[in-house]
C-alpha cells in the first residue's frame, strides 16, 4: 500500500515562535547597544545643526528687518541736503561750462564778425579811393580836355 503521504509535500516543522522572537529581540538589543554607544556624538551633531540653524535664520531675519527699515527710511525721508547741494554745484559747473563755451563761440563769432565788418570797409575805401583817384583822374582828364579846348579855342580866334 502507498503512504498516503507520498504524493503531497512534506511540511517542515516549524520553528517555535518564541525563538524568532528572541531572534528579533537580539537585533533589537544590538542597534539599542550601538545607538547607546554613539548617543553623545549624535546628541552633540544634532545640537551643532539647530544651532547653526538658529544662527542663519536670525541672519536672514536681520537681513529681512534692515532692508525693510532702510527701505521705509528712505520712503519718508528724501536724500540729504548735501546731495543736493552736491548735484546743484556740480550741474552749476557744467552750466558753467556750458556757458563759457557758448561765450567763446560767440566772441569767436563776434570777432570774425567784426574782422569781416573790417575787412569789408577797408575794401569800401579802397573802392572809394579807387573811385576818387578815377574821380579825380576823369576830371583831370575833362580838365585838361577843356583847357585843350580853351587853348585850341584861343589860338583859333587868335589865328583868325
Amino acid at each position: 500500500m502507498p503512504d498516503a503521504h507520498e504524493g503531497t509535500p512534506v511540511a517542515m516543522p516549524l520553528k517555535n515562535p518564541m525563538e524568532e522572537k528572541c531572534i528579533m529581540s537580539q537585533e533589537k538589543v544590538d542597534r539599542y547597544k550601538q545607538e547607546k554607544a554613539h548617543r553623545k556624538e549624535n546628541i552633540a551633531k544634532q545640537k551643532k545643526r539647530k544651532k547653526l540653524i538658529r544662527i542663519c535664520a536670525y541672519i536672514v531675519i536681520a537681513v529681512i528687518a534692515v532692508g525693510a527699515a532702510f527701505g521705509i527710511y528712505r520712503h519718508f525721508n528724501p536724500k540729504p541736503a548735501e546731495t543736493a547741494e552736491t548735484q546743484t554745484v556740480e550741474s552749476q559747473t557744467g552750466e558753467t561750462e556750458n556757458t563759457e563755451a557758448q561765450t567763446a563761440e560767440t566772441q569767436t563769432t563776434e570777432t570774425e564778425a567784426v574782422e569781416s565788418a573790417a575787412e569789408t570797409a577797408t575794401k569800401a575805401e579802397t573802392q572809394a579811393a579807387e573811385t576818387e583817384t578815377a574821380e579825380t583822374a576823369a576830371e583831370s582828364t575833362e580838365a585838361a580836355a577843356t583847357e585843350e579846348s580853351a587853348e585850341s579855342t584861343s589860338e583859333t580866334d587868335a589865328a583868325e
